[in-house]
C-alpha cells in the first residue's frame, strides 16, 4: 500500500467508513513508513451504558425523622471522569419538611479538606435537587465535574418531625478501565 511521503506528512488518516458496526481507520504512520488499520468495534458500544458505569450506595435508603443532616459516603472518583448522584424519595410525611442538598469535595480520603463545590463544577444546581415534602416518591439528580478525587452529598432536612424516606446513589461514569465489572 502506496502512502504519503513520511518526511512531510506525520501521520495521515487515509479513510474511515463504517462497516458492519466497525469503524476502520487506515492511518500512515511516519515513522516506520508502513500503513497500519485500527478497527473499533462499536457494535454493541452505543447502547451499552452497563458496562460504562459503576454504581456505589451514597446514602442508603433510611427513615428520616428529626432534622439530622444525611452525609453520604465518601465516594472517590479514581479511574472515572464523570459521577451523578441520583436522590430517591419514598413517603415525606411532614407537611412543611424541606430537604436541602449539598455537593462537597476534596482531594483527602477523609474529605478533611470539604469544600462546597462551585456551581460551575455541577451539572444542575443544588436547588433543583433539593426538595420538599410534595415531592413523595420522586427521584432528583445533580452531576459532578470538578477536578477534585473524593465528593460527598449532604441531604439536610428542616421542619421535619415526622418518618421521610430517602435515599441515593452515586453513578460513577466515562471509566478509565471498561467494561466495568458487576458489582
Amino acid at each position: 500500500m502506496a502512502g504519503p511521503d513520511p518526511a512531510t506528512q506525520s501521520r495521515r488518516v487515509r479513510a474511515a467508513k463504517r462497516v458492519t458496526g466497525s469503524l476502520t481507520l487506515a492511518c500512515w504512520v511516519a515513522a516506520s513508513g508502513a500503513a497500519m488499520e485500527i478497527i473499533f468495534d462499536w457494535s454493541n458500544t452505543m447502547q451499552d451504558l452497563f458496562h460504562n458505569i459503576t454504581v456505589a450506595a451514597a446514602i442508603p435508603p433510611i427513615s428520616v425523622a428529626d432534622n439530622t443532616a444525611q452525609v453520604s459516603n465518601i465516594i472517590d472518583r479514581r479511574g472515572y471522569e464523570s459521577l451523578t448522584f441520583a436522590i430517591a424519595t419514598g413517603s415525606l410525611a411532614d407537611a412543611d419538611a424541606t430537604f436541602t442538598v449539598l455537593v462537597e469535595d476534596g482531594d483527602t480520603a477523609n474529605l478533611s479538606d470539604a469544600a462546597a463545590v462551585a456551581d460551575a463544577d455541577l451539572l444542575g444546581t443544588e436547588a433543583a435537587a433539593s426538595f420538599t415534602f410534595a415531592a413523595d416518591n420522586a427521584a432528583r439528580k445533580i452531576g459532578y465535574v470538578g477536578a477534585k478525587r473524593y465528593v460527598r452529598l449532604t441531604i439536610t432536612p428542616a421542619a421535619n418531625a415526622s418518618a421521610a424516606l430517602i435515599g441515593a446513589l452515586a453513578i460513577l461514569g466515562h471509566p478509565a478501565n471498561a467494561p466495568t465489572t458487576n458489582p
